[in-house]
C-alpha cells in the first residue's frame, strides 16, 4: 500500500514504518527518578494531597495546605498544563512502576468517570464552609498533618489510621494499575486533575502563553511509536495528523517527543492558536 499525505495541496511521500528501537533519552531519565523520588516522599505528602482535608479545613474556618496547594496547581496549570501529573505527582510515580508489569491501554472514553468524583467534592468544598459559616481562623499549611508531640509536625503517616489510609490510597492505584491498565487512576479517579484541566482550558480560551506541543506534522512517517510510548494511552498520531496536539489527557511527559525518529514534535510555549499547525490529509492508493 502506497501513503500519501498533502499538505496544502503538495504531496509528500512517506517511508514505511521504522523498526522499533528503544532509546533512554536523558530527560525521560530524569523525569522517571522524580517521579521515583516524589513516590518515595509520599508517606511525608500524602494529607497535602488529602480531598478530605480540603473540606474538612474550610470547614472550621482553616485554609489547609491541601487547599493551597490545589489552588496553586491550578494557577500553575494555566501557564504549564498538567506537566506535574508527569514529573512531580507520587501517585503518578507508582503508576510508572506499574506500567512496567502492565501495559494496557486505556480507553480514554471512560475518563469521564473521575468527573462524578470531582464534581460533587468541589460542589462540597464551596457549600460546606458557607453553610456551617464558622468564622475565619487563618492559614495552616500543616493543618493535621503530622505529629508535634513526638518532634514530626507536617510529616502525614504518624499513626495508625494513616498508615491505613496511606495504604489504602497505593491499593487503589495499584489495583487499577494492574487491571484495567496504564495510569488508570489518572484517568479514573484522580481528584487532583480537574483542576489541572480546568486551568488548562481557561489557559486556551484565554490564549495564555503555556507549555505546549506543536507538530511539523509534513514529516510524520506514520511510524506510530509516538502512540505506543504514550503513558495516557493518547492516538498522538492522530493529533499529529490534525496538526492540534491539544488535548486534556496530556500530561506533557515528552515521552511522543523523544519517541520520534523525525523530531515531528516539540515543546514549546506559546497561546493555542499559535500551536496549531496545518492539517494533512492522508490518502491511501
Amino acid at each position: 500500500m502506497l501513503i500519501t499525505m498533502t499538505v496544502e495541496n503538495k504531496p509528500v511521500s512517506i517511508t514505511p514504518r521504522l523498526k522499533e528501537r528503544k532509546t533512554h533519552p536523558k530527560r525521560q531519565m530524569a523525569r522517571r527518578i522524580m517521579l521515583f523520588v516524589s513516590f518515595l516522599l509520599f508517606p511525608i505528602t500524602v494529607f497535602y494531597l488529602s480531598p478530605v482535608l480540603s473540606i474538612w479545613g474550610p470547614v472550621m474556618g482553616i485554609i489547609s495546605g491541601s487547599l493551597i496547594i490545589f489552588g496553586a496547581l491550578f494557577v500553575f496549570s494555566l501557564f504549564m498544563g498538567r506537566i506535574f501529573c508527569s514529573y512531580l505527582c507520587p501517585m503518578g510515580g507508582m503508576q510508572t512502576a506499574i506500567s512496567s508489569i502492565q501495559n494496557k491501554r486505556i480507553k480514554l472514553k471512560s475518563a469521564f468517570v473521575k468527573w462524578i468524583i470531582f464534581i460533587p467534592w468541589l460542589a462540597t468544598i464551596i457549600a460546606l464552609p458557607i453553610i456551617i459559616n464558622n468564622p475565619f481562623v487563618g492559614f495552616n499549611f500543616i493543618y493535621r498533618t503530622g505529629n508535634a508531640s513526638i518532634g514530626l509536625p507536617g510529616v502525614s503517616i504518624v499513626t495508625l489510621p494513616g498508615f491505613i489510609i496511606y495504604y489504602g490510597v497505593v491499593a487503589i492505584v495499584f489495583l487499577l494499575g494492574l487491571i484495567v491498565g496504564k495510569r488508570s487512576f489518572c484517568h479514573h479517579m484522580c481528584w487532583i486533575s480537574p483542576f489541572m484541566i480546568i486551568g488548562r482550558k481557561l489557559s486556551n480560551w484565554l490564549r495564555i502563553p503555556s507549555l505546549r506541543l506543536k507538530t511539523e506534522n509534513e514529516k510524520c512517517i506514520s511510524c506510530k511509536r509516538c502512540d505506543r510510548s504514550c503513558p495516557m494511552s493518547i492516538n498522538v498520531q492522530e493529533l499529529v495528523k490534525k496538526g492540534d496536539m491539544e488535548t486534556s489527557h496530556c500530561i506533557l511527559c515528552g515521552n511522543c517527543i523523544d519517541a520520534c525518529p523525525k523530531n515531528v514534535i516539540q515543546y514549546i510555549f506559546t497561546s493555542y492558536p499559535k500551536a496549531k499547525s496545518l492539517q494533512i490529509v492522508v490518502e491511501n492508493d
